[in-house]
């Protein structure tokens, strides 16, 4: 059961690893996971260089993205600035695994979840393609069975219940949204250009995406604080975006504040939660 509590979680939403734990890793294993998480890192920039700068044109006025972007319409505003969310939490949790991996189980978590809700969605629309998701899925699994705590990977002892209960009350949101833009790519008529370009799938992983980094941020696996941050912050951006472009998938008005103040509201609540388990972490350190 879901509880709130402030008895053991780790310091600042990271979890000490506990040598005595540990699961006994070889030093060339070691080194070969690190060599593996630094090419798929860089394998992710490489790949998506074009799109993480959608993230500064998507705030520039019509005639300059027109005049970038020039084979999408202005409708496409919108998906264009989601567009980068995907690649860069992918690359975030990827990243922070060359550094204290053994700290950092739910931002892998976070990145792997994106190929894996990626397809999905395709399967439920039809547009699946393991090209299309195999390319980071397998790299990802990969570098979860090479990590030095691969068995407590989707192993949680509990929840928060604030941030879980928070989590919650968005589904209630992003579920039907994500079903909408599911039944908007499923059912398409030729020429619809944001079917095309999957842009309709794209919203649709955002939604279930926001709701699986939510649990994870809510977990006590190690390095849930980060993967809080992003979930808020992947919610809060949706928001924004939606108020200065009321395009294709935008939410409505009301929605779309909803969407920022809730992003706000959970990760205050995160905070909270990691300054909290501060003095306790540092308590067992003298124990």
């Amino acid at each position: 059961m879901a509880q709130h509590s402030t008895e053991s979680y780790p310091s600042s939403g990271e979890e000490t690893f506990d040598q005595g734990e540990a699961t006994t890793t070889s030093k060339l294993q070691n080194v070969i996971f690190k060599v593996i998480t630094l090419l798929f890192a860089l394998f992710v920039l490489v790949s998506f260089n074009v799109v993480f700068l959608l993230i500064v044109v998507s705030w520039l006025p019509d005639a300059a993205w027109l005049a970038i972007i020039s084979d999408q319409g202005l409708s496409h505003r919108l998906h264009g600035s989601i567009l980068p969310v995907i690649p860069l939490s992918v690359l975030i949790g990827t990243v922070v695994q060359l550094y204290r991996s053994q700290d950092r189980l739910a931002p892998l978590l976070m990145a792997l979840a994106v190929p894996v809700i990626f397809a999905l969605v395709e399967l439920a629309t039809g547009t699946y393609t393991i090209m299309g998701t195999g390319p980071f899925l397998f790299p990802l699994v990969l570098i979860a069975l090479m990590h030095p705590r691969t068995r407590e990977l989707v192993r949680v002892r509990r929840l928060d219940g604030v941030m879980a209960g928070l989590t919650g009350l968005a589904a209630v949101a992003w579920i039907p949204f994500a079903y909408g833009q599911v039944q908007l790519q499923r059912l398409a008529v030729p020429g619809d250009s944001h079917a095309e370009m999957e842009h309709w799938n794209l919203m649709a992983v955002l939604a279930i995406l926001v709701i699986v980094w939510g649990l994870i941020g809510a977990s006590d696996r190690p390095g849930w604080r980060l993967t809080a941050w992003v979930a808020g912050l992947a919610s809060a951006w949706y928001g924004f975006q939606s108020l200065l472009f009321p395009v294709a998938s935008a939410a409505p008005l009301p929605w779309a504040v909803v969407a920022v103040v809730w992003a706000v509201v959970y990760v205050i609540v995160a905070e909270r939660r990691a300054r909290s388990a501060a003095p306790t972490a540092l308590r067992k350190q003298h124990l």
